[in-house]
């Protein structure tokens, strides 16, 4: 998923970037928010597609031709907590329980001791509203690096 990047002398720089842009869902049901959000993502050089319901959500996933089990149309799903429908949560529960192995990347402006616990037992990071648009990127790219599997023989690796 990742090459490394060479220096104009001809050696290895320090520097991985995706052979292929990373497809990230984005749910979120406020929709400047979602431009916000998908454009940095964009810039940042992913595919990224748009929710504004959990409907949508899972209807974008199908359409990517995820299948159940497992769900595979995407890389990573950056979603609200607090989604028409579904909350964020509950998604990230059905699909984990149908055995998907996407990331998940939680936002929510109302992180409670509930939904830290919660959180925490399923792995999923969170992103507390508001945020900042660096911090956004960081932790796409770090659950984006952290997935990409070590039978692919494409994880970064130190440069020498």
């Amino acid at each position: 998923m990742h090459e490394r990047d060479e220096s104009p002398t001809g050696s290895p720089g320090r520097l991985w970037q995706p052979r292929a842009p990373a497809r990230i869902v984005v749910a979120e049901d406020n929709d400047d928010l979602r431009e916000l959000v998908m454009e940095r993502l964009l810039d940042d050089g992913h595919e990224v597609y748009g929710a504004s319901c959990a409907t949508e959500l899972l209807h974008l996933l199908a359409a990517a031709g995820s299948t159940i089990p497992p769900l595979d149309g995407a890389h990573l799903i950056v979603l609200d907590q607090h989604l028409p429908g579904l909350s964020g949560i509950e998604i990230v529960r059905r699909l984990r329980n149908a055995r998907s192995r996407i990331p998940f990347l939680l936002m929510t402006a109302f992180p409670t001791d509930e939904l830290l616990r919660e959180t925490k037992l399923l792995r999923v990071p969170i992103l507390v509203k508001p945020f900042s648009l660096s911090d956004l990127s960081n932790a796409a790219l770090l659950l984006l690096l952290m997935n990409v599997s070590p039978s692919d023989d494409q994880r970064p690796q130190a440069a020498v």
